[in-house]
C-alpha cells in the first residue's frame, strides 16, 4: 500500500522491524548516521514519541506496509532548513523488502514537496571520504543505485563485495527494462542484452499496463543507474541500459534527459570500440535531437549510423539510418534530397524483409511528396503505409499515417474526411499514449475547426496543443501551431492578436533553422500588412517569402504567396492587367495541385474586368 505517516499503534512493529534490520546488513537501506548512532536513535525510541506526536515536533515516521505486514520505515527529520533528513531508512532483509524502502522513500518524498520542502536529503558515510545524495522533491524520488551502494558501503562491505551488489542491481533493472520495451515495443529494432546474473526475482509485466506503469516509476533511477555504470567501467551496461529505455523516454517526450543520455550512451560505446552500440547510440542521440529542432545537428550522427551499419554489412540498421538522414532533410525544407534517401531506405528494409521500416518509409515519402506538391503520389503513399501498419499491428504507426491523411484531405478542401481521420487517429493516441502525438492531433482538429468557420472551437484545440508543445519542449510543432493562431485570429479580423502569434512563430523557427514555418510566418505577416491597408511593406514580406519558397521548392506557399502579390499590386498600382499576370501564375500553381484555392483564383480573375473573362482557361 503506498507510504502513510506512522501512528502510535505502529509504533511496536516499527520497534521491532527496526532492531532486525540493525542486526543484519541489508536491512539499514540508508542512514544518514553511522551505525552506532543509529542504533543508539532506535534503540530510544520510545523518548522520541513526544518529538513524534508534540506540537512542536520535529520526527516524522513513515511506514509502507504489504497485506497487514510492515515491510519498511523511516525516520525523518523536519529541519529548519528547507530539507528533510532522513535518518534511517529500514526494511524486512527479504525479498521484497528494498523495493518497499525505495516505495516508502518515494511516498517520503511527495510528502516533503507538499509541505514545501526543496529537497529530501541523507548521508551516507564511507571511510574515505562522505558520500552525499540529494532528492529533489517533486522533480525525481530517489536513485536507487546510489541509495543500495551507499547502504553496502555504510555497511563496511568489501569492495568486490560491492560491486557485485552494484552489479545485481544493473542485471535487476536491465532485465526489467528489457521485459518492459519487449512487452510495449514488441516491433521495435533491438540488440540483445547481455545479462550477466539472471535477478532472483522481478518486477510483475505481464501486460502493457504493467509495463508502463513500471517504467514511468523507474524510469529516472535505470538512467541514474547507467550513469553509475558509465562512471565505474561498467560502459556496456551503460549504454544498454539507456538503449532499452530510449523508446520509452522519447514518445514520452523527456528530451532534456533522453539527449544527455544518449550521449553518455555513444561515449560509452566509443570507450568499448563497438561499432554496432555506436551506431545504435548515434541514430538514437540523431531522432532526439530531430524533436528538439537542432536537425543539422542531428544529420552527420545519422550519416554515421549509416555507414556503420553498411561496413557492418546491416542492410536494417542502414536503412533506419538512410530514413533519420531523410527526416532531418524534410524538417529543413529539403524535401526533394529527403524523397530520395527514403526511396533508398525503403529498398534496404524490403531486402532485410522489414515491412514496418517499409510503411515508415512510405508515410515519410507520403509527407515529402505533399510538401513537394505531388498530392496523389503522397496520398497513394500514405495509403500503403496505413494498410501495411496495419498488418504488421503498428497501431502508432496506424495513427500517423491517418494524421498525415488529415493534413492532406484538409488541404484539398475534403473537411469531413480530414476530420474523420484525425479522430480515429486521436482515438489511437489516446488508447496508447503520446504527449507529442496527441498534441499534433488537437493542432490537426483546429485547423478543421478553422476551415468551417468555427473560430472559438478551433483557437480552443490549437491552444490546447500549444500547452503540450510548450510542456514537452516541442519547438518545431510549437511554431507551426503559433502560425496556425494567427491565421484563426486573422479570419477572425482580430490583426494585431495574429500579427503577435505570427511573429513569435517566426523567432522560434529562426532559432532552430526550419524554413517551412519561417516561409508560412513571414507570408502570413505580409497578408496581415496588406489586409490592414499597408501594402508596401506587404510586399517587401511577400517578395523575401516568395524568393524563400521558390529555393525550398515549396509549391503551394508560391502560388498562396503569388496570390498576394497579385492583390496588392492591384490596391497599389492600380494596374489590374499586372495583377492579372501574377493571378495566373498563382492559378497555375493550384490547378497543378488540385487545390480549392484554384477556383477561387479563377472567380478573381475573371470579376477584375469582365472583359477579360472568356480569355480565362
Amino acid at each position: 500500500m503506498p507510504a502513510r505517516a506512522a501512528t502510535p499503534f505502529d509504533m511496536r512493529r516499527i520497534s521491532a522491524l527496526l532492531e532486525s534490520a540493525l542486526r543484519t546488513r541489508e536491512g539499514i537501506v540508508a542512514s544518514a548516521l553511522p551505525a552506532p548512532l543509529a542504533g543508539g536513535a532506535v534503540g530510544g525510541w520510545r523518548a522520541l514519541l513526544s518529538g513524534l506526536f508534540g506540537l512542536g515536533g520535529r520526527l516524522r515516521v513513515y511506514v509502507e506496509e504489504y497485506r497487514g505486514q510492515l515491510r519498511s520505515t523511516a525516520l525523518v527529520y523536519d529541519g529548519r532548513r528547507p530539507e528533510w533528513v532522513v535518518l534511517v531508512l529500514a526494511a524486512l532483509p527479504e525479498l521484497g523488502g528494498t523495493d518497499s524502502a525505495f516505495r516508502l522513500l518515494s511516498g517520503i518524498s511527495a510528502s516533503a514537496a507538499r509541505s514545501g520542502m526543496q529537497r529530501v536529503f541523507a548521508a551516507v558515510p564511507d571511510e574515505a571520504r562522505p558520500r552525499e545524495t540529494f532528492f529533489q522533491a517533486g522533480f525525481y524520488s530517489y536513485t536507487r543505485e546510489t541509495w543500495y551502494a551507499a547502504a553496502r558501503a555504510a555497511c563496511d562491505d568489501p569492495e568486490a563485495e560491492q560491486r557485485q551488489a552494484v552489479g545485481r542491481l544493473l542485471d535487476y533493472y536491465l532485465h526489467a527494462a528489457d521485459q518492459a520495451d519487449r512487452i510495449l515495443h514488441p516491433l521495435r529494432r533491438r540488440a540483445p542484452v547481455q545479462i550477466t546474473q539472471l535477478p532472483a526475482a522481478s518486477p510483475a509485466l505481464g501486460t502493457e499496463e504493467d509495463a508502463a506503469g513500471w517504467l514511468e516509476s523507474e524510469w529516472r533511477n535505470i538512467l541514474q543507474a547507467a550513469r553509475h555504470a558509465g562512471r565505474h567501467e561498467r560502459q556496456q551496461k551503460c549504454a544498454d541500459l539507456i538503449h532499452v529505455l530510449a523508446d520509452f523516454v522519447e514518445i514520452k517526450a523527456y528530451w532534456d534527459e533522453a539527449i544527455a543520455a544518449h550521449t553518455l550512451a555513444r561515449q560509452a560505446s566509443r570507450d568499448l570500440a563497438d561499432p554496432a552500440r555506436i551506431a545504435q547510440a548515434s541514430l538514437a542521440l540523431s531522432a532526439v535531437l530531430q524533436q528538439t529542432g537542432r536537425h543539422e545537428a542531428a544529420l552527420p550522427l545519422a550519416e554515421e549510423a549509416a555507414a556503420i551499419c553498411r561496413l557492418l554489412a546491416d542492410p536494417r540498421g542502414e536503412a533506419e539510418s538512410l530514413d533519420q538522414v531523410g527526416l532531418a532533410h524534410q524538417r529543413t525544407a529539403r524535401s526533394r534530397e529527403a524523397l530520395a534517401y527514403f526511396r533508398e531506405a525503403r529498398i534496404l528494409y524490403r531486402t532485410a524483409e522489414c515491412p514496418r521500416g517499409v510503411a515508415d518509409t512510405l508515410s515519410h515519402s507520403g509527407i515529402a511528396c505533399w510538401h513537394l506538391g505531388r498530392y496523389p503520389e503522397a496520398l497513394a503513399h500514405l495509403h500503403d503505409a496505413l494498410s501495411l501498419y496495419r498488418d504488421v499491428g503498428d497501431r502508432r504507426g496506424e495513427a500517423k499515417a491517418l494524421n498525415n491523411l488529415g493534413r492532406i484531405h484538409l488541404y484539398n478542401g475534403y473537411h469531413r474526411g480530414a476530420l474523420d481521420a484525425y479522430q480515429k487517429s486521436l482515438q489511437i493516441f489516446r488508447e496508447i499514449g503520446g504527449a507529442q502525438n496527441e498534441a499534433i492531433l488537437y493542432h490537426n482538429i483546429g485547423c478543421v475547426h478553422h476551415y468551417k468557420g468555427s473560430y472559438e472551437e478551433g483557437l480552443a484545440a490549437c491552444r490546447q496543443a500549444l500547452a503540450i508543445y510548450r510542456d514537452i519542449g516541442d519547438l518545431p510543432d510549437e511554431a507551426d501551431v503559433l502560425n496556425d493562431i494567427g491565421a484563426i485570429y486573422q479570419s477572425a479580423a482580430c490583426h494585431d492578436e495574429a500579427l503577435i502569434h505570427h511573429q513569435k512563430a517566426q523567432l522560434i523557427a529562426e532559432e532552430i533553422g526550419n524554413l517551412s514555418q519561417q516561409l508560412i510566418a513571414l507570408r502570413k505577416i505580409a497578408d496581415i500588412h496588406r489586409g490592414s491597408g499597408r501594402y508596401e511593406k506587404a510586399l517587401d514580406h511577400y517578395h523575401t517569402a516568395l524568393t524563400l519558397a521558390r529555393e525550398i521548392g515549396d509549391p503551394y506557399e508560391e502560388g498562396k504567396i503569388l496570390e498576394g502579390i497579385a492583390e496588392s499590386t492591384l490596391n497599389t498600382q492600380r494596374q489590374p492587367h499586372a495583377a492579372r499576370i501574377v493571378f495566373r501564375q498563382a492559378l497555375d500553381i493550384f490547378e497543378r495541385l488540385g487545390v480549392p484555392e484554384a477556383e477561387s483564383a479563377r472567380i478573381r480573375i475573371e470579376t477584375m474586368d469582365p472583359a477579360f473573362g472568356l480569355s480565362v482557361s
